[in-house]
């Protein structure tokens, strides 16, 4: 895993030419795939001419450079019908703009962390330190980037539910009480509407996540 902004700052190197050849300026995420799926390229002191770097085309990501097989990978933007698509279709996600599911919104997006060799968003950092799972990443627009941080998307298939957990008697008493106003985990991963009348399992996921004060003083 790496981050988008050590990625950004390395060098591209030609395995066929056997040298540096030109830097990854930004990454670019496809807002269908919500991939990193094309770098764009810093061509150097002088040069004027968009550059891009198809992900397809890299071989590895490593800590001091980016690897690709020839220089012939780092094409001239308008040069590229593919490489137009992708700059009209995709998105920079630093500086974007976070919406939650419930309508809020949350800080700009100021890192993000990718699988190097898929291209995959496995986290995102906001403007105030909070991490957001990939997994919770819904839509990328121009707009927005939207997420879901009261969990993933719900199976297909509805597993067998697991029995109540059992409860210390000093926090059994909040089940079946309804919450007053939202209450969220310090990681925002976490989140009980208001409204939610408490069960067993959420009062216990509750505790574990160091809630309870939180908790208690919301119903």
């Amino acid at each position: 895993m790496k981050s988008s902004s050590f990625i950004s700052k390395l060098p591209i190197v030609s395995v066929n030419e056997g040298e540096q050849i030109v830097t990854i300026q930004s990454l670019v995420v496809s807002r269908a795939s919500k991939k990193v799926e094309y770098f764009t390229v810093n061509g150097g002191s002088g040069s004027i001419v968009p550059l891009m770097l198809s992900f397809k085309d890299v071989i590895g990501i490593g800590n001091d450079y980016v690897v690709v097989q020839s220089a012939g990978s780092i094409k001239k933007l308008y040069d590229n019908a593919e490489f137009i698509a992708a700059a009209e279709e995709g998105v920079v996600l630093i500086g974007a703009s976070v919406m939650s599911t419930a309508g809020d919104i949350l800080e700009k997006v100021v890192d993000y962390v990718i699988d190097e060799k898929t291209g995959a968003i496995a986290s995102l950092t906001l403007g105030n330190s909070q991490e957001i799972a990939g997994d919770k990443l819904v839509s990328i627009s121009a707009k927005f980037i939207v997420v879901d941080l009261a969990g993933a998307a719900a199976p297909a298939a509805k597993a067998a539910e697991a029995p109540a957990p059992e409860l210390d008697e000093n926090i059994a008493f909040l089940v079946g009480k309804v919450v007053n106003s939202d209450v969220a985990s310090e990681d925002g991963a976490f989140v009980i509407k208001a409204g939610t009348a408490l069960t067993a399992k959420l009062v216990a996921e509750a505790e574990k996540r160091d809630m309870m004060l939180q908790l208690t003083m919301a119903v």
